[in-house]
């Protein structure tokens, strides 16, 4: 029995590619055919080269990652004075005797710290994003091709 199985596959097999083969070689041949001297990428319009100012997309850069730079570095010294009066308000609302004051005052320590982390995460995102708006609009100045273009402006906006 299991050798009519086979044979029967085989067999189908056998056939099934004889029907396939020769659609797939008319296909090939065909599909060639459209393929002509007219439409070769040598023929085929190219955008012409724009000069950019190399100077001035440069500028821009440097203009760009210094105002970001500035940013980072006022959001870790906010973030820093931050943590310390979290961590004093901590101290001293441990230090209470009373237990009602001191997990009312345990709780206004953390929302304070949240409230201020909030306010300090979203300046330096309009930092950043501040900064990234000026380089795109000096960048327009530098003649920038948009295919030349590949800032990664979403690597900085957190």
């Amino acid at each position: 029995m299991l050798k009519k199985i086979i044979f029967l596959l085989t067999l189908f097999c056998f056939s099934f590619s004889l029907a396939v083969l020769p659609v797939a070689a008319e296909r090939s041949s065909t599909t060639a055919s459209w393929l002509n001297a007219s439409t070769t990428p040598a023929n085929l319009p190219v955008k012409p080269k724009v000069d950019f100012d190399a100077a001035c997309i440069l500028a821009a850069l440097d203009k760009r990652d210094t105002a970001i730079i500035a940013a980072h570095n006022a959001f870790s010294a906010a973030i820093a004075k931050v943590l310390e009066t979290r961590k004093n308000d901590l101290k001293t609302a441990w230090g209470n005797a009373d237990r009602k004051a001191r997990i009312k005052a345990i709780r206004a320590a953390w929302k304070n710290y949240q409230k201020e982390r909030l306010k300090i995460k979203n300046k330096l995102h309009a930092d950043t994003k501040a900064a990234w708006k000026e380089f795109n609009t000096e960048k327009k100045k530098c003649k920038i091709s948009t295919f030349d273009d590949l800032t990664g402006q979403g690597a900085d906006l957190d």
